[in-house]
């Protein structure tokens, strides 16, 4: 989304190009709004204790909630270098948490 305008002039047919800029956000909320309910199943079948995997989906939808609500509210700008840091983080997260739930089966 940082890069829409640049990308549109030199012909990059990106998501946010394609779709414009209302779809591109709506997708960041969606597929991390998949992720963090997702998780759920994910840690119960893995043989994660239920309490646990509710406890990790929450904390990452809320640190996915305040990712979207900045990005929904803030126009492309120097601004999204920082999101994109955010976001960084909020995989790492995902991903460390979905070890852990994997490691405590």
């Amino acid at each position: 989304m940082r890069d829409r305008d640049e990308d549109e002039k030199t012909g990059k047919r990106t998501l946010a190009v394609r779709f414009g800029m209302k779809f591109a956000r709506l997708e960041i909320a969606v597929m991390g709004t998949l992720a963090s309910i997702l998780i759920i199943p994910v840690g119960i079948c893995s043989g994660c204790s239920a309490l646990l995997s509710i406890a990790f989906a929450i904390f990452l939808a809320v640190f996915h909630l305040a990712l979207s609500w900045r990005v929904f509210r803030t126009e492309p700008s120097a601004v999204y270098n920082v999101l994109l840091a955010r976001a960084a983080l909020q995989l790492l997260s995902f991903a460390v948490l979905t070890s852990i739930m994997f490691a405590l089966k």
